[in-house]
């Protein structure tokens, strides 16, 4: 009967290794695939297990700053607009 307690406790190990080997290996691929891609940065897994690909900071700013003017744009030619009169 204590072989069988033994044994039970070095599965529950293995079992419980199990998950972190796996993202271990999964967050290596996706590094491998993400080093090919200039514009990410390296991927990086969160407290609650999500993996996160971010997007370079830079490019971020630059269209954050595009999508601004662009607003903008539409805002002023939207004034410009006659207004109906009912």
């Amino acid at each position: 009967m204590s072989n069988d307690k033994n044994n039970t406790g070095g599965n529950a190990n293995s079992t419980q290794s199990e998950p972190i080997k796996t993202e271990v290996e999964l967050l290596q691929k996706l590094t491998e695939i993400v080093t090919e891609y200039h514009d990410y940065e390296a991927p990086r897994i969160r407290s609650d297990g999500d993996i996160i690909i971010s997007l370079n900071s830079d490019l971020k700013r630059n269209r954050q700053a595009f999508q601004s003017l662009a607003d903008a744009v539409q805002l002023m030619m939207d004034r410009d607009k006659p207004k109906r009169y009912r």
